[in-house]
C-alpha cells in the first residue's frame, strides 16, 4: 500500500513544471554545500600544485605535502585553464 502511494506521488511530482521556487531552493542548498563542505586537503593540494607550476618546491613549506609529485602534477595541469 505504501509503495503504491509513493509511486502515485512520484508520478504526479515528476510531471509538474519546474518553477522559480525549485530553482531558489536548489541555489540555496548548492550555496550551503559549497560554503560548508570545503575540504582543506583539496585546498592545500591545489596550493601546492600552484607552487609546482611556479617552479617552487611544495615539499619545503608547511603544511608539508603527503602526496606523490605526480598527484601535484595532475592538479597543476588541471589548474592551467
Amino acid at each position: 500500500m505504501l509503495v503504491n502511494q509513493l509511486k502515485k506521488y512520484t508520478q504526479e511530482y515528476s510531471q509538474r513544471e519546474i518553477g522559480i521556487v525549485d530553482y531558489c531552493v536548489f541555489i540555496i542548498i548548492a550555496l550551503l554545500c559549497f560554503l560548508s563542505f570545503s575540504q582543506d586537503d583539496i585546498t592545500v593540494t591545489l596550493c601546492h600544485a600552484a607552487m609546482l607550476l611556479r617552479g617552487e618546491n611544495p615539499y619545503s613549506v608547511p603544511p608539508y605535502p603527503s602526496y606523490m609529485p605526480t598527484t601535484y602534477l595532475i592538479f597543476a595541469l588541471w589548474e592551467i585553464p
